[in-house]
């Protein structure tokens, strides 16, 4: 089921991201909702996800490497391309999985 909602994401993609910046961005998409569950990516159109994936590749490109970035807001269409109920977290940072895993722990007891 992910896989299909994965491609119809990619599908989205290939219309809107410019040849260029493709392969990567494409990459970045299949790893970045490979794990999400199938009934959270079933929530929302494929442009949804789309924009909210390219909402976070966007925001690490403005990290500088070795640092880590962290964003919380509420997403809005004019300015995001999506919205949603919930604030959004957002962390951008060199390969440290047991500090993501602290903070959605630390935000999940919240």
């Amino acid at each position: 089921m992910n896989q299909d909602i994965i491609e119809r994401i990619l599908a989205d993609a290939d219309k809107s991201i410019p040849t260029q910046q493709r392969p990567l961005a494409t990459k970045f998409i299949a790893q970045y909702f490979q794990t999400v569950p199938a009934e959270d990516l079933s929530q929302g159109t494929s442009a949804e996800l789309l924009a909210i994936a390219l909402t976070h590749w966007q925001f690490g490109f403005s990290r500088k490497p070795g640092s880590a970035s962290l964003r919380v807001y509420n997403p809005q269409p004019e300015t995001h391309g999506w919205q949603s109920a919930h604030t959004m977290v957002e962390m951008v940072l060199d390969d440290r999985p047991f500090l993501v895993d602290s903070m959605r722990n630390a935000a999940a007891r919240m």
